[in-house]
């Protein structure tokens, strides 16, 4: 049963996070070049530049190294919670009537 567990939280952390990572790319960008003169370029500015200068690769650079991360901490952490809900006995929301 925990193995289940850690492929699902694992499965959620690879999902989860190749959804948000262009937003991540584009926060970090943000920042770094604020003091360049770019900082009255907003959010969807900089994703545009980001894929003129380097296409949709762009969003994902770094992704790979983020997964050795990101996968098994929300793996660990989703097995836990689960396990530990379970050893306590605490029901879903629907059975605690």
């Amino acid at each position: 049963r925990w193995r289940e567990r850690l492929l699902a939280g694992a499965s959620a952390g690879l999902v989860a996070q190749t959804i948000t990572y262009p937003l991540d790319v584009v926060r970090r960008n943000m920042q770094v070049e604020s003091a360049s003169g770019l900082a009255h370029l907003n959010m969807a500015q900089w994703a545009k530049r980001i894929i003129a200068e380097d296409g949709v690769k762009g969003l994902y650079r770094g992704l790979s190294v983020n997964y050795i991360k990101v996968i098994p901490t929300t793996a660990v952490g989703f097995t836990v919670y689960e396990e530990l809900k379970a050893w306590m006995r605490v029901k879903p929301p629907q059975a605690r009537v």
